[in-house]
């Protein structure tokens, strides 16, 4: 059993078993998506214009990088030229709404992109996510500079996919910070307590930051909806973990769903649990940290890596991300399996390489909800 910094049972970790062959997660062809009349959203007005697009939907395969291009539309002849100054990669269906990702961009804080910013994108999770890129173009960068609301806009857009009515004026409002009163989080359900507390509350709070210490959630009987936004660093491909825990520790408490987009760098964790036979006071908290890295070497032929993560009762997976550190070593992955126990959960990845160079070695960051087990969960304790 192998214990944290901070002396709690965190994880369990089977070592990779041999050398394991794995590959790069493949990367889809690039393509350039220029905005259209028919893909505006809206626009606002000053000293200058500011117009807002949505892209074509695009799939992102699981445990793959996806890389596309968007282009501002044409400029008319003696107008201003367009500058890309902000955007957002966000789930396009339900599905994709339990699915978790991180997108960055050549974006700079300022907005001086130009007319075309290129997106990548990995998708952490091990399934097909479908997604949109929304984006902004002004002809006056001064009038209108690139902003950013930290993850506040994810609530009331999972409601609206969820919901059937996609409100994209609403995303742009609140990612882009363009008219946040005009799209308010009325309707929304409030993080932590269930049902009963988005029933009494007609606004919900904003999203809390994540705290170096951890974020501690009230829970209640039933479906509870607890949220964080947190920073990642922008340029990384490997998924966070935000360790669980539960106050009393026998909580009955089950996860059923998580979700966590990260976009330049500015991540949002949502996470839905199912509770029974709680009692007055009980609590949940997260605490955000990197996730966890295993290096192996690579060798020529067949390999098997496998590890085994402590995690708490539910049906939420974990999230992979795996690399050779080089597209120059012809490797793949052949199968993945995960299975999943009430408190455990083995990940098991099967891959092949042709001739490797000598030294060359992988990487396995896993992330995403691990179980942290307290004082009394330890022998003695």
């Amino acid at each position: 059993m192998a214990r944290d910094t901070r002396g709690r049972r965190a994880r369990t970790v089977a070592g990779v078993v041999g050398a394991l062959a794995l590959m790069a997660p493949p990367t889809a062809s690039a393509t350039t998506y220029k905005a259209t009349a028919a893909d505006l959203i809206t626009a606002r007005y000053g000293n200058g214009t500011d117009w807002a697009y949505k892209a074509p939907r695009v799939f992102v395969q699981g445990q793959s990088i996806n890389r596309d291009s968007y282009e501002c539309a044409a400029t008319p002849a003696n107008a201003r030229a367009q500058t890309m100054n902000n955007w957002v990669l966000v789930p396009d269906d339900l599905g994709s709404s339990d699915l978790s990702f991180t997108s960055t961009g050549n974006l700079s804080p300022i907005g001086s992109a130009g007319p075309t910013v290129t997106i990548t994108t990995w998708n952490w999770s091990d399934t097909t996510a479908h997604v949109r890129v929304v984006h902004s173009c002004t002809n006056s960068i001064d009038a209108f500079p690139t902003t950013w609301s930290y993850g506040n806009y994810y609530r009331r857009w999972l409601t609206s996919l969820a919901a059937g009515k996609p409100d994209f004026k609403c995303l742009v409002s609140n990612a882009f910070y363009w008219n946040t009163e005009a799209c308010a989080t009325a309707g929304v359900p409030a993080e932590g307590r269930g049902a009963r507390a988005a029933a009494s509350a007609p606004l919900a709070p904003l999203v809390p930051v994540a705290s170096p210490g951890g974020n501690v959630y009230a829970l209640e009987n039933g479906i509870n909806r607890l949220a964080m936004t947190f920073r990642h660093p922008s340029a990384s491909r490997r998924p966070p973990v935000f360790y669980y825990s539960t106050r009393p520790a026998s909580a009955g408490c089950e996860a059923r769903r998580m979700h966590v987009p990260v976009n330049r760098g500015f991540g949002y964790l949502h996470l839905v649990l199912r509770c029974s036979g709680l009692r007055t006071g009980a609590t949940a908290k997260l605490t955000l940290r990197p996730a966890i890295r295993r290096t192996f070497p690579l060798r020529e032929g067949r390999g098997v890596g496998r590890i085994r993560l402590d995690k708490p009762p539910g049906t939420v997976k974990p999230l992979v991300f795996v690399s050779t550190r080089s597209a120059a070593v012809p490797c793949d992955i052949r199968s993945r399996q995960v299975r999943m126990a009430r408190r455990t959960v083995d990940l098991r990845i099967d891959g092949r390489c042709g001739r490797v160079p000598r030294g060359a070695r992988g990487e396995l960051a896993v992330g995403g909800l691990i179980a942290e087990k307290g004082p009394e969960d330890r022998p003695g304790g």
